[in-house]
C-alpha cells in the first residue's frame, strides 16, 4: 500500500511531465483550432472516417454542419430553441451537433436503446422545436415524436411522418449561418432515482470560433496536443457525455493523420481496436 506521500507523488507525475512551457509552446504553433477554421486552412484534413471505410474531410463536415445550421434558422428556430437527435454514431450526428453550436441552440442526443414512452418524455421535457432520428430507430422515433407533438422532424432514410434530411437546408444559400452564437449540448441523467434530468446550462453568447482554443488544456492532461497526429476511436455512444465531449474536442483539435486507429497511443486513450481488428489510415473510427 501506499503512504499518502507517495500516493500523491504516483498523481503527480503524468502531469509534471508535460510542462507548461512546453504545452504553450506548442500551441503557439497552431494557427487554426477549430472545425471550421481547420475547414478553412486545411478543408482536405480526414475529420471522420466510418468502419466502411469512408472518409470525411474538415471541409465536408463544416459544409454539413452549416446546411443544418441555416435549415434550423429557416425554420424559425432561434438561439435557446432545442433540437434532439435519435441516431448512431457518424457524420451526421457529429454534423447536426456542430449545427446547434454554431447556432445558439441546445443539442439533445437521445439514448437510443430507451423506449418511445422514456424518449417522448425527453423530447417534451426539453421542448425540442426539431428531432432528427435515424431509420434504425424509426419504431420508437415515430410514436415518441407524436406524443411529444414535435413539429419539425426529419430523417435519416425512411421514416413515416418525418421529412427526409437532405431536405433541411437544402436551396438555401451557402456558407455560414447568420446569426452565428455558441450553442450547448443538453445531456439527461439515466433516470435511475427517477425521471432523467437534463443538464441545460446557461448560453455564453461566445463566437463559435473562438471556443476551441479553451477545450486544449483538457486534453493537455493526457499529453495530446492540436494537430499532433493522434487518432480518437470513439467505441461508444455519442449520447454519453464523456464520449461526446472526447469526440467533438477531438475534431476541435484537428487530431489526424494517424497510421492505425490508435497508432501507439493506445497506453493515453485508454483505446483499443482489439485483436485482429485494422482500420484505414484516418482521423477517427466509429463504432456504432
Amino acid at each position: 500500500m501506499l503512504r499518502p506521500a507517495q500516493a500523491t507523488h504516483a498523481l503527480r507525475r503524468p502531469i509534471d511531465r508535460l510542462s507548461l512551457s512546453r504545452t504553450c509552446s506548442r500551441f503557439s504553433q497552431v494557427t487554426a483550432i477549430g472545425l471550421w477554421a481547420i475547414a478553412a486552412s486545411n478543408p482536405d484534413l480526414p475529420a471522420v472516417i466510418s468502419p466502411d471505410g469512408g472518409v470525411v474531410s474538415y471541409a465536408e463536415l463544416a459544409r454539413e454542419a452549416d446546411r443544418y445550421g441555416r435549415g434550423f434558422q429557416a425554420l424559425g428556430l432561434t438561439p435557446g430553441d432545442t433540437v434532439a437527435t435519435l441516431l448512431p454514431n457518424g457524420v451526421t450526428a457529429l454534423a447536426a451537433y456542430f449545427a446547434a453550436i454554431e447556432t445558439g441552440l441546445y443539442i439533445v442526443p437521445v439514448n437510443w436503446h430507451q423506449v418511445t414512452g422514456e424518449v417522448a418524455y425527453i423530447l417534451g421535457d426539453s421542448a425540442a422545436a426539431g428531432f432528427v432520428a435515424h431509420e434504425r430507430f424509426a419504431g420508437t422515433a415515430v410514436p415518441a415524436a407524436g406524443l411529444a407533438g414535435v413539429k419539425h422532424r426529419f430523417a435519416v432514410g425512411t421514416v413515416p411522418g418525418f421529412e427526409p434530411l437532405g431536405r433541411l437546408g437544402d436551396g438555401k444559400p451557402d456558407g455560414r449561418p447568420n446569426p452565428r452564437t455558441h450553442g450547448a449540448p443538453m445531456l439527461y441523467t439515466s433516470g435511475t432515482s427517477g425521471r432523467p434530468k437534463g443538464v441545460r446550462r446557461p448560453l455564453t453568447g461566445a463566437d463559435p470560433d473562438d471556443t476551441a482554443a479553451a477545450a486544449a488544456w483538457f486534453f493537455h492532461l493526457f499529453g495530446l496536443a492540436p494537430f499532433d497526429g493522434h487518432v480518437h476511436l470513439c467505441g461508444s455512444p455519442l449520447y454519453h457525455t464523456a464520449v461526446l465531449n472526447f469526440a467533438t474536442i477531438s475534431i476541435q483539435l484537428g487530431a489526424s493523420r494517424g497510421r492505425s486507429a490508435c497508432p501507439g497511443r493506445a497506453r493515453r486513450c485508454g483505446c483499443s481496436t482489439g485483436p485482429g481488428r485494422r482500420w484505414p489510415p484516418a482521423s477517427r473510427a466509429w463504432s456504432t
